[in-house]
């Protein structure tokens, strides 16, 4: 027998191995060939080209909060995202350029197969939304007032309160007081 095919042979008898795994679902990534993915968003490397055995690669988190490992395309190593990768083996290649993966319960370091999805940045967005990172409000930074401030400002204002006299009081112009009850900014403050 040849000893590339001997060795192609223990590789995938390793990787049946593992899908024997009670529930886990594996696949191959083509972007990356001798990497298997795990449904649970693990990625096994092929080994060292001495025969040895795959090992679970390293993953870190990068500046933006999602994981990372290292792969080898070409002979050159590349720092690849985790959550594109698992998206891509489980779900197909991204639709179109505009297409993002999802973190469907927005936790961005979780990326099981079935927690990810292709999606556009509109859908993005309202995932953000919906999981309450997204920064408005009294979480954008920059912001003068809470939410509970603008409540009180909008109820204030309802009792024919003057902007002037309720800009003064809160510490800010009276334009932005303007704005706040005009339903402009800070609109998702009920």
């Amino acid at each position: 027998m040849l000893p590339g095919r001997a060795d192609d042979q223990s590789r995938s008898l390793r990787v049946r191995d593992l899908s024997g795994v009670v529930g886990m679902r594996v696949r191959m990534c083509p972007e990356f060939p001798g990497l298997v993915i795990t449904d649970d968003g693990r990625i096994q490397g092929p080994g060292r080209p001495q025969g040895g055995h795959p090992t679970w690669l390293k993953t870190w988190p990068g500046t933006n909060g999602y994981l990372k490992f290292t792969a080898t395309v070409n002979d050159r190593r590349t720092n690849q995202r985790v959550h594109i990768v698992v998206c891509t083996a489980f779900h197909g290649p991204r639709p179109t350029p505009r297409h993002d993966v999802r973190h469907l319960n927005g936790i961005n370091t979780d990326n099981r197969a079935e927690n990810l999805c292709w999606g556009t940045k509109t859908d993005n967005a309202a995932d953000r939304d919906r999981h309450g990172h997204t920064a408005r409000g009294s979480r954008g930074g920059n912001s003068k007032l809470t939410e509970d401030q603008v409540r009180e400002i909008r109820a204030i204002r309802a009792t024919g309160t003057t902007l002037q006299v309720i800009a003064d009081q809160y510490g800010v112009d009276k334009s932005l007081i303007s704005m706040i009850c005009l339903n402009k900014i800070w609109r998702h403050v009920v």
